[in-house]
């Protein structure tokens, strides 16, 4: 089961909360997150094999050195802070988290990487917007259309498929474990209402998940969202602006399974950061 505490006009009325509502929400596989597309959720990340562990380091590291050199370091700044919160739930080891950082502000490397933004379509009316992390458009694009065309895909034109999504600040909190200290009660009416509180818009739970909650707001309002969280003992694994898709493409059987492969041949790319897309996960 997988409920959505929401502000907004509720379809049902939800039994756990009442006065919240409940509205049609994406499910969380062990692959990825239905509002992103991409990457394992924290538990996922956890079993990781090998060769995927060292391609995400590599990513995380990418993306560490680029948000560094653009905050000079600054681990207080939303950006930089999301990032590395980002990489301590990928169980990246703090050392390299910090030696990503300083390579950053430091700015030895002498390679000039961006953040571009594709747009693209997927099998079977899918839609997608992918981050990547590049030195090389030239080098980039090229890779994406050809992992796009053997999947029956295409690389689109600005604003082909971004009126399909909007910008949102996502979170990922998790129950503390038997081991860690907190003082925060952890039940499922008062994680809530702190959320909701803090200026949360959803919060979305899993019964088979049961220590992991999702949680969005208003992309404007990331930065102050977590410091409420913060303040009020949640702290997020997980902090970072996402695209979220405004409505949700089922796939089944082998339309499903051609999608997921196309999924993972995009996250197989080095230059390939983050994947969001439309298709339900449920």
């Amino acid at each position: 089961m997988l409920a959505r505490v929401s502000k907004q006009v509720s379809k049902r009325s939800m039994a756990l909360l009442p006065g919240c509502s409940m509205l049609p929400t994406p499910s969380i596989s062990d692959g990825q997150r239905r509002h992103m597309g991409r990457g394992p959720t924290i538990q996922g990340k956890k079993s990781l094999t090998d060769a995927k562990r060292t391609l995400l380091f590599g990513k995380l590291a990418k993306e560490l050195m680029v948000t560094s050199k653009l905050t000079n370091g600054d681990t207080n700044n939303i950006r930089l802070a999301s990032v590395i919160s980002k990489a301590k739930a990928a169980n990246m080891p703090r050392d390299k988290i910090e030696y990503a950082v300083k390579r950053g502000v430091e700015g030895k490397s002498g390679v000039i990487t961006e953040t571009v933004v594709y747009e693209a379509t997927g099998p079977h009316g899918s839609a997608l917007m992918i981050e990547a992390l590049t030195d090389n458009r030239k080098r980039t694009a090229p890779a994406l259309r050809h992992i796009l065309s053997k999947h029956n895909g295409s690389l689109g034109a600005n604003g082909s498929v971004a009126w399909m999504f909007e910008r949102k600040g996502y979170f990922e909190i998790q129950k503390p474990g038997p081991e860690e200290v907190s003082t925060l009660e952890w039940d499922e009416e008062n994680v809530m209402n702190l959320a909701i509180d803090a200026g949360v818009d959803d919060v979305e739970y899993r019964d088979t998940m049961a220590q992991l909650r999702q949680l969005m707001c208003e992309s404007s309002e990331l930065a102050a969202v977590r410091t409420n969280l913060m303040d009020a003992g949640i702290v997020p694994q997980v902090c970072e602006l996402i695209y979220s898709p405004k409505e949700y493409l089922v796939l089944e059987g082998d339309a499903k399974a051609e999608f997921d492969t196309l999924l993972e041949a995009l996250n197989g790319d080095e230059d390939v950061n983050e994947v969001y897309h439309n298709v339900d996960e449920d």
